[in-house]
């Protein structure tokens, strides 16, 4: 919601597809927190609204949500997995809305 990368990497795997806009790849932890520092610096996030929450059986969770920035509204995608009793994020997806 706020952008803060360093907070929301701390739920990440050791390495996880990311895919912003077109731009789709398996990156390492470190990676990814520049990709991601680099694109919150260029889009501002202003606010974060929940679209769709779900669990899967396996013990995993989806949630859709619609991210506001200074300069547009994307959709995203988060899916997480329980590993070893702590939520890993797998997938994260930042698309055009």
């Amino acid at each position: 919601k706020i952008g803060d990368v360093k907070s929301f990497s701390q739920h990440f795997d050791s390495n996880l597809e990311l895919t912003i806009l077109d731009n789709e790849a398996v990156y390492s932890k470190d990676q990814i927190v520049t990709i991601l520092k680099d694109f919150f610096g260029k889009n501002k996030p202003s606010g974060y609204t929940l679209i769709h929450k779900g669990n899967s059986g396996n013990g995993a969770f989806f949630q859709i949500g619609e991210l506001a920035t200074s300069t547009k509204t994307y959709r995203t995608y988060l899916y997480a997995k329980n590993i070893n009793g702590k939520f890993l994020i797998q997938e994260f997806r930042i698309e055009a809305n």
